[in-house]
């Protein structure tokens, strides 16, 4: 998936159905000096830890470390930071998340939130973001929550509770169009992009 330095994507689903390897796949498309990642596992985006303009591997797995993060991409400005289990931080807690959000285009800055569950972001910080990509979640009320988000009937959003390892639909929101089913495979150490 193509991307500005600028954009604002989620990348949502459950545990083990793809989303770091696909994050990971994306990683290369920013260039060294504006790649930011803050690796909150410390272990999801490790193999970046020397091809980043800034990596942290989160330390204490706390709403400051991650603010304190947040803040000098900020202040730098010019950069795309790649936030691994954002949902654990780009919370009502953390006061900040939200003008980094509603900000951070006009610095030149732009970012990817990686995490499990759609209803654990804050409705002003999905407002910035223009793209999700979707793995499997079979979570009802994640459903609905997507559905009421993309202003679209239930329906449209149930694909994802039936998706497999690997597979995602990306929803772009500014232009209201929905992918079809998309898979990666790795053949051979090439990553290819397939239809279901």
């Amino acid at each position: 998936m193509e991307f500005k330095r600028t954009d604002a994507i989620m990348v949502l689903g459950g545990t083990e159905m793809g989303k770091s390897t696909w994050v990971n796949l994306h990683v290369p498309i920013v260039p060294w000096e504006y790649r930011w990642i803050y690796d909150y596992n410390n272990r999801d985006m490790l193999v970046y830890r020397d091809a980043a303009f800034k990596y942290h591997g989160s330390v204490y797995q706390n709403v400051g470390e991650a603010k304190k993060f947040m803040r000098e991409l900020y202040v730098h400005g010019h950069g795309f930071g790649f936030f691994d289990e954002a949902d654990a931080y780009f919370t009502s807690e953390n006061d900040f998340c939200f003008d980094f959000c509603k900000y951070s285009a006009n610095r030149g800055v732009g970012f990817m939130l990686v995490g499990k569950r759609p209803k654990g972001f804050h409705p002003e910080v999905r407002a910035r973001v223009k793209r999700v990509v979707t793995f499997q979640d079979t979570l009802h009320d994640d459903i609905e929550y997507l559905a009421e988000w993309f202003n679209v009937p239930a329906r449209v959003v149930e694909p994802v509770q039936s998706l497999l390892p690997y597979e995602f639909i990306v929803w772009d929101l500014k232009n209201r169009q929905k992918s079809p089913i998309l898979c990666y495979k790795i053949v051979k150490g090439r990553s290819l992009l397939i239809r279901r």
